[in-house]
């Protein structure tokens, strides 16, 4: 794929995230290798939730057991 049609579609992309109302991130990431990979991030219908609290005992992690797998 030549670089400017990778380039309309990054732009298009960044256009629907506007739509959604959200909005969009363009990275370059490396790895410890050397390895380069670019991501495109969009974030849109953001809206608080409520978390449920794990505070019982059947709900809580056991330490014991983990150490034990």
């Amino acid at each position: 794929m030549n670089s400017e049609r990778k380039e309309k579609i990054i732009e298009r992309i960044g256009e629907l995230a506007i739509l959604l109302g959200g909005t969009s991130e363009y990275r370059t990431c490396y790895s410890s290798t050397g390895l380069a990979t670019k991501k495109i991030i969009v974030e849109y219908d953001h809206h608080q939730t409520k978390w449920k609290q794990l505070s019982t005992a059947t709900e809580t992690l056991n330490l014991e057991e983990l150490n034990n797998f």
